[in-house]
């Protein structure tokens, strides 16, 4: 059984970006695993946070092709720079789900990138999402997230 927390980490605008947290939350409430969640918006999480996870799911906009610019900051902060921390968090599973207006592939191709470097896990496929934001990609982030806590909860991630 894994301990740790569920980690979501999300750009703080617009309010798809919040739907699509709020279906990441209620994804990791259906999974029922005794894992605490931890929500935090890009601009607030850090290497403690990173840390303390036994999971994560980040949710960015894409902005003019690329992963937000907030989200990117968060990245770079937790990024372990020479050889102050060697290793920050290396196999931790994640899900990266992307909110573009006509795309959403750059966010995840930059976000990968930098994942990829920190050794992270991809757990699965990331989600992205083009144009507005309808009810059907709210239910694949909920059921990302529920398959996510549940993976981590029984070790399969």
């Amino acid at each position: 059984m894994a301990t740790g927390d569920l980690l979501v980490v999300w750009h703080p605008v617009p309010a798809s970006v919040a739907a699509l947290r709020d279906a990441v939350l209620a994804g990791f409430s259906d999974a029922a695993t005794s894992l605490p969640v931890r929500s935090r918006s890009a601009p607030d999480a850090g290497p403690d946070d990173v840390e303390a996870a036994a999971a994560a799911v980040l949710v960015t906009t894409e902005n003019f092709g690329a992963v937000s610019g907030l989200v990117k900051d968060f990245l770079e902060r937790i990024y372990p720079w020479f050889e102050e921390v060697p290793d920050r968090r290396p196999g931790l599973p994640y899900v990266v789900i992307s909110k573009g207006g006509s795309d959403g592939t750059g966010a995840v191709r930059d976000v990968t990138r930098i994942l990829t470097g920190l050794r992270w896990k991809e757990a699965l496929p990331p989600l992205v999402i083009a144009g507005p934001l309808a009810d059907d990609d709210v239910a694949a982030a909920r059921d990302r997230a529920a398959t996510l806590a549940i993976g981590v909860d029984t070790g399969v991630f």
